[in-house]
């Protein structure tokens, strides 16, 4: 949890990374910003009927940006699923 806030205070605000809205180092508490509609697997899960072509590509671009913005802060993200996006 110290290494993800770490990284988190190092990226800054970025539309594509789920913000940080507190770290508490004693407790090795890491709150990040509420997302409506929780990470991909769930909305997947729960929207199966209205995942088009054009909304899967939407989906996988900004997937694909939030890489994008920890690979070039020279940061490799070990666990990459639906889950954790």
């Amino acid at each position: 949890m110290r290494l993800e806030a770490e990284i988190h205070q190092a990226l800054g605000e970025h539309a594509s990374i789920p913000g940080l809205i507190n770290w508490d180092p004693l407790t090795c508490c890491l709150t990040l910003e509420y997302l409506e509609h929780g990470n991909l697997r769930e909305y997947v899960r729960s929207n199966s009927e209205a995942l088009t072509p054009s909304l899967r590509h939407k989906l996988a671009g900004q997937a694909a940006a939030g890489l994008r913005i920890l690979h070039n802060a020279h940061v490799i993200h070990c666990d990459i699923s639906p889950r954790n996006i």
